[in-house]
């Protein structure tokens, strides 16, 4: 288990002393660690970015665990944030291979998901729709454990699932998904995600009209030619 291992925010060994105060590495890391996650939770990107370089700066390179994985994972998602997708592949990539290598199913579902969610943005969505399955299904059922960071939860991946699919014109898979995506928020009561997934049902619910609306008027252009053809049709016999 890394530095980050079990510990939450709440935890007295992440916020009960301030950075400068800290008198090991391991207090510097959580410390700045956690001020990143506060500050990104607050909308305030850049200087959650400052203080996930102060983190990297401190971790150990001949180290490899879930410290990484924490890192790689609210990296990519700052550069999701910002636009910069390429790099948030990248990054989610790294977790990717960290994650298979210390064999955590959760961490290793928290990177694919932030693998698929860039490529969606770039265009990607075939791409993205394979991450985000491949997501879904190494997904531990076990009872999540609690973490500094958290990780992403099955409102998430099934939501942009749905995402996808709404962009491969697959409009009743994402209805399944999405609705599936809505049953996980409520169980969990998830903040962002019960909002999230009733904004896709709307986006969903327009599409269903658009096309309802799109082929009630081509059956009524059909219907008018057709009735035309059957008035015209008489009067060309009689003057031929």
């Amino acid at each position: 288990m890394g530095l980050l291992g079990n510990c939450t925010i709440c935890s007295p060994i992440c916020v009960g002393k301030k950075f400068s105060t800290c008198q090991t590495s391991k207090c510097r890391i959580l410390n700045s660690f956690v001020t990143a996650e506060y500050y990104l939770d607050n909308d305030d990107i850049e200087s959650s970015q400052k203080w996930l370089n102060t983190t990297k700066d401190l971790l150990n390179p001949e180290v490899t665990d879930s410290t990484d994985c924490f890192v790689y994972s609210l990296q990519s998602e700052l550069f999701y944030y910002n636009g910069l997708f390429q790099f948030g592949k990248d990054e989610a990539r790294k977790g990717i291979m960290v994650a298979k290598k210390i064999k955590d199913k959760a961490l290793l579902a928290d990177a694919y998901f932030f693998l698929g969610i860039n490529q969606f943005e770039l265009g990607n969505y075939k791409e993205a729709e394979q991450s985000l399955w491949i997501s879904r299904d190494v997904f531990p059922n076990t009872k999540p454990t609690k973490r500094l960071r958290t990780v992403i939860q099955k409102e998430h991946i099934y939501n942009n699932l749905a995402q996808a699919k709404i962009k491969l014109q697959q409009v009743d898979s994402a209805f399944w998904y999405n609705k599936k995506a809505y049953e996980f928020a409520v169980k969990s009561n998830s903040r962002r995600g019960i909002p999230n997934t009733e904004q896709t049902f709307g986006e969903i619910y327009l599409i269903q009209k658009r096309k309802t609306a799109r082929q009630f008027t081509l059956t009524k252009v059909w219907l008018q030619h057709s009735k035309a053809s059957t008035m015209i049709l008489p009067c060309w016999i009689t003057d031929f």
